[in-house]
C-alpha cells in the first residue's frame, strides 16, 4: 500500500529492515505492481535489487504482471528493464485472465510512438 500511495520513504524503509516484507496489495498487486503503475523508475530498481525479479511473474486479480501494466501504459523505462531479465522475457509470453500477453497490450495500447519500440524490445 505504501507503494501505490507513492510513500517510496516508507517503501524504501521496509525493504531495507525487514527480512521478508508483504508484497501482497490491493487487487492482488504486489508492490512492483504499484511501482510500476506510478512509473516510478527508482522504487522498481530498488525493489527488484532488493527482493529479486521473482515478482515479474506474478499476476494480479486480471492476470497482468508489473510488465502487462508496463506495457499496457507505454511505460517504457520499465518495459525495458524488464525484457532485460530472463523472468521478464518469461513474464512476456504470459496470458492475463483475458488471454492478453503483455505484448498484445502494447501493440494494442494508445500510446502511438512507443508502440513500436516496446512491441520490437519484447521480440
Amino acid at each position: 500500500m505504501a507503494a501505490e500511495r507513492g510513500y517510496n520513504d516508507v517503501v524504501y524503509e521496509i525493504l531495507e529492515n525487514c527480512k521478508s516484507p508483504a508484497t501482497a496489495g490491493p487487487n492482488g498487486r504486489n508492490v512492483l505492481h504499484a511501482a510500476t503503475i506510478r512509473k516510478d523508475e527508482e522504487m522498481i530498481g530498488r525493489i527488484l535489487d532488493q527482493m529479486g525479479d521473482l515478482m515479474l511473474k506474478e499476476p494480479d486479480e486480471m492476470g497482468w504482471t508489473p510488465l502487462h501494466h508496463a506495457a499496457n501504459t507505454g511505460y517504457l523505462p520499465a518495459v525495458k528493464l524488464f525484457v532485460k531479465l530472463p523472468i521478464g522475457r518469461e513474464a512476456a509470453y504470459m496470458k492475463d485472465t483475458k488471454g492478453n500477453t503483455a505484448l498484445h497490450l502494447a501493440a494494442a495500447s494508445s500510446c502511438n510512438g512507443r508502440n513500436y519500440k516496446m512491441v520490437y524490445g519484447m521480440l
